[in-house]
């Protein structure tokens, strides 16, 4: 008995949904939920270039290969498919993105992008996105709701992601962290869609609002605690739990330049007051303990501070904050536990920032107490001369220096009572 058109129709749905399940098991190694319509992705895939090959392969009975169909998923551009394949590649990459965000978060990413440029692409089809929203309107919507409707739609992901990531920054969840790290990529997202100048330019600066929007919260939140400790004289207690959270916003966030701007801003009180102190211990909640420096791992907020002077060093529109970070590289001296390392931490403050009074002090004076150190006991002419081009730098740093006036009383006490054996 021959099989009814209606027949052939319904078995290649249901051989179109089970494809449909295995790629996207395939790319998501893990169990997806996927409504049968999803499998209309199969339909729309058909009519692209090599389909016909990726579909033999992925439905051969031996040895079936889905790495052939998935490439035609996951394109290095979008430029070229219909509007059609791109709405449902919004959609397939979207569902994906959703399933890995708790297990496995870098693969997440790759389908968030995905997805955004997959809808992205279709702002280059608007008669298919008003036809599409004026169906689910009715007849009876108007021609400037549906031309209103159709052009955020595609958009509607990028904000979707500002959503999660402002609802989540202040408790610093993993949904808000991805939502970020996924905002940060719609450049890349709008160079594969093939988005117009103009659209590449309006879409990318609300993204980068979003997150701007998300950072500020976090920021502004800090902010408070550390005017609320100020005006109790807490600083070197709850202002510096809210630098330490500070530190952690700026993991959070995907270490932001924002934040570190920030944070250099408003740490610098903090770490004045315990100089003030004497509260050395204070610097080791903050840069880490003695031990931690000593085992290699820069702690987060030495990260922070390098990250910035990086950024200093390499644009010169940051150098307004060279004196800063100059200066939190001083502040860490006072956990560095060996002399060479505090020199090292101190030449690099005077790196970045040559004319920082602060530095230049600081490292004469380390330099000054090096030369008096080469001079104590048994000291050799090569001794002598090390500790003298040792002073010299030190008096052209900081003339003033006290250490190094020492310093050069005690060579030229030691040369006298070995002049006998000087060349």
């Amino acid at each position: 008995m021959p099989q009814r058109p209606e027949d052939d129709a319904l078995l290649a749905r249901l051989e179109d949904e089970a494809l449909y399940e295995r790629l996207v098991r395939f790319e998501a190694a893990v169990d997806v939920p996927v409504p049968s319509r999803a499998s209309g992705l199969l339909d729309a895939l058909r009519g692209l270039g090599g389909a016909d090959v990726a579909f033999a392969v992925a439905t051969r009975a031996e040895a079936p290969r889905l790495d052939v169909l998935s490439g035609l998923t996951h394109p290095p551009s979008f430029v070229g498919y219909p509007p059609v394949v791109l709405h449902h590649l919004g959609l397939h990459h979207a569902r994906i993105a959703g399933a890995l965000e708790g297990r496995e978060p870098a693969r997440a990413l790759v389908h968030h992008e995905a997805s955004l440029a997959s809808f992205f692409g279709l702002l280059a089809h608007p008669s298919y996105l008003e036809g599409f929203v004026r169906r689910g309107l009715g007849p009876k919507a108007s021609r400037d709701d549906v031309t209103r409707l159709a052009t955020a739609l595609p958009a509607e992901p990028l904000e979707g992601l500002g959503r999660r990531a402002r609802e989540g920054v202040l408790s610093l969840t993993p949904e808000s962290r991805l939502a970020l790290e996924a905002l940060a990529r719609v450049r890349s997202a709008l160079a594969r869609s093939g988005a117009t100048p103009g659209l590449v330019t309006k879409l990318a600066s609300r993204a980068d609002a979003l997150r701007a929007e998300a950072i500020d919260l976090a920021t502004e939140r800090i902010g408070h605690a550390l005017d609320d400790a100020s005006t109790r004289g807490e600083l070197t207690t709850a202002g510096l739990d809210a630098l330490r959270g500070l530190v952690a916003v700026w993991e959070h966030v995907g270490r932001d330049e924002a934040v570190e701007r920030f944070f250099v801003e408003r740490a610098e009180p903090v770490c004045w007051e315990l100089q003030r102190r004497r509260e050395w211990e204070g610097f080791a909640r903050l840069f880490g303990t003695p031990d931690e420096v000593t085992r290699g791992a820069p702690t987060a907020t030495f990260r922070l501070v390098e990250s910035l002077v990086a950024r200093t060093k390499r644009d010169r529109a940051n150098v307004a904050y060279a004196a800063a970070c100059a200066q939190f590289l001083v502040f860490y001296t006072n956990v560095v536990p060996t002399f060479e390392r505090q020199i090292a931490v101190a030449e690099r403050a005077v790196d970045v920032c040559p004319t920082h009074r602060n530095g230049r002090a600081v490292l004469a004076s380390y330099l000054a107490q090096k030369a008096k150190a080469l001079v104590q006991g048994f000291a050799t002419d090569a001794d002598l001369r090390a500790a003298l081009a040792l002073v010299e730098r030190a008096e052209a740093l900081f003339p003033s220096c006290r250490d190094a006036r020492e310093a050069r009383a005690a060579i030229e006490a030691r040369k006298t009572g070995m002049l006998s054996r000087l060349p």
